[in-house]
């Protein structure tokens, strides 16, 4: 199991092998710049950084099976859509919109 303090490390070496681009340089549609900009996304980076920082901290909590919480579906995602999921709760949109932002910022 990892510690938190390794989550942490994990997390800063991850920060550091992100490509940030400002999303304001990237050929955006209005909608898409708005919506990641008024919540705070800045560069590609905040964007990516979002589902690592999110995933390293989840590994790093230990998880009871019987808490209530356990299989809550607002606690953190972990998994292959993490990103988007994570990326979705954060912007208050759903999935697939969070997955058409994420697919116009790759393709910018």
């Amino acid at each position: 199991m990892t510690t938190a303090a390794e989550a942490v490390i994990n997390t800063t070496q991850s920060q550091q092998n992100v490509l940030s681009i400002p999303l304001l340089s990237l050929p955006l549609r209005p909608s898409t710049l708005t919506a990641l900009l008024r919540r705070g996304f800045a560069t590609t980076g905040d964007i990516m950084l979002l589902s690592v920082e999110q995933s390293a901290m989840a590994s790093s909590e230990q998880r009871d099976p019987n808490d209530q919480n356990y299989n809550n579906a607002d606690t953190i995602k972990i998994g292959s859509n993490a990103g988007i999921d994570n990326l979705a709760e954060e912007l208050g949109c759903s999935a697939s919109q969070s997955a058409e932002y994420m697919h116009e910022i790759n393709d910018a």
